[in-house]
């Protein structure tokens, strides 16, 4: 079993209009008001598509849950 916290990876979708902004404004709120341990983005999908070499970091991190629109 893997004892590493849960992190999460808050994508906030700047360039995809399939989110309410006051919907990506309130969860990103939610997740700095947490004890949860979490970094956000601007957009995974630019980032794949600029083969954003942050993303290998990104996706190495143990117990990585991804919160955007797809």
């Amino acid at each position: 079993m893997n004892s590493a916290p849960l992190r999460i990876l808050y994508c906030h979708c700047t360039f995809a209009r399939v989110l309410p902004a006051d919907v990506k404004a309130g969860v990103l709120e939610r997740l700095a008001a947490s004890s949860a341990e979490f970094e956000a983005v601007p957009d995974l999908c630019e980032m794949s598509a600029r083969h954003d070499p942050r993303l290998a970091e990104l996706a190495s991190a143990d117990s990585l849950r991804i919160a955007a629109c797809y």
